[in-house]
């Protein structure tokens, strides 16, 4: 949520100086705090909702997969080749990690 937006909340509660204290505190502080904050003085019906992570599809991850591990068998990723740029040979760990 957006700081301009958490103000209309808080101005309805009143006193300025808690205002400005609670909005540094959103601002400044962490995932934990923020939470907290909007739970507080935001009704729940207005909180931002979480978006929900959606699967692959089953198919093009296992294409992924086996065209990693053919080439990861192959040396692919370890040498100059045609077949897997620069750029994929190194970030061959974040892929595999995936």
């Amino acid at each position: 949520m957006e700081t301009d937006e958490l103000k209309k909340y808080l101005k309805k509660a009143g006193n300025d100086k808690l205002c400005a204290f609670v909005l540094k505190l959103y601002e400044k502080g962490d995932e934990k705090w923020r939470r907290r904050i909007l739970t507080t003085f935001v009704p729940k019906d207005e909180r931002p909702k979480r978006k929900k992570e959606t699967l692959p599809d089953s198919q093009s991850y296992l294409h992924d997969v086996r065209f990693f591990t053919e080439n990861a068998l192959e040396g692919n990723y370890f040498g100059p080749n045609r077949i897997i740029t620069k750029k994929e040979r190194s970030g061959w760990r974040a892929t595999f990690k995936r």
